[in-house]
């Protein structure tokens, strides 16, 4: 249950800044990716978001 708490704060945060990652759910384990589609790559706005994800852990 743990990783579904994980995705919910990380699905709040990522609706809060409008930058939302893939995730994708497996056997203990969550993977997340950022991008953006739009800008094709990594953005500053990735890496936010990546170092909110580390805050949530």
């Amino acid at each position: 249950m743990d990783g579904i708490n994980f995705i919910k704060r990380l699905a709040d945060k990522a609706e809060e800044s409008n930058h939302h990652p893939d995730m994708v759910v497996g056997w203990c384990r969550v993977d997340v990716a950022f991008t953006s589609h739009d800008q094709g790559g990594v953005t500053f706005a990735c890496i936010k978001m990546a170092q909110a994800t580390d805050a949530i852990l």
